[in-house]
């Protein structure tokens, strides 16, 4: 599996995890991401500089020539949903796939360390 979405997200912010979800990180703070148990929060590049890619994989589909080069986060998501799903701040799910495990190891790769343009969301029980 390997579906790619390009947008502007809202706010230069997505959100990677449970849809359903209540418990989001508060702020990035100076970084580009924060986490919960059940949610990622991924900065992007600012909306107004053009679109970010975002891919969302698992281990078996991943390319890892293909994938950005920086891993920003590695750890297991609590999915209750059974979903997990790239979403932006408005709650709009961009990628989603299931997870019948109602948890996932997930790793997140980015091509830049502040604004990065190429996010990879990479699923593997």
């Amino acid at each position: 599996m390997n579906d790619t979405v390009r947008i502007s997200p809202p706010n230069s912010l997505l959100l990677i995890g449970d849809p359903r979800t209540k418990d989001l990180p508060e702020s990035l703070g100076d970084g580009l991401l924060a986490a919960t148990d059940s949610c990622v929060a991924v900065g992007t590049l600012v909306e107004v500089d053009g679109p970010t890619t975002i891919t969302l994989t698992d281990r078996e589909g991943a390319d890892p020539a293909a994938l950005p080069s920086l891993t920003v986060f590695s750890g297991r998501l609590t999915l209750p949903s059974g979903i997990l799903a790239v979403c932006d701040v408005n709650g709009e799910m961009l990628l989603r796939r299931d997870s019948p495990d109602h948890a996932e190891h997930v790793t997140i790769l980015v091509n830049d360390p502040d604004e990065p343009d190429e996010i990879a969301v990479v699923a593997g029980t």
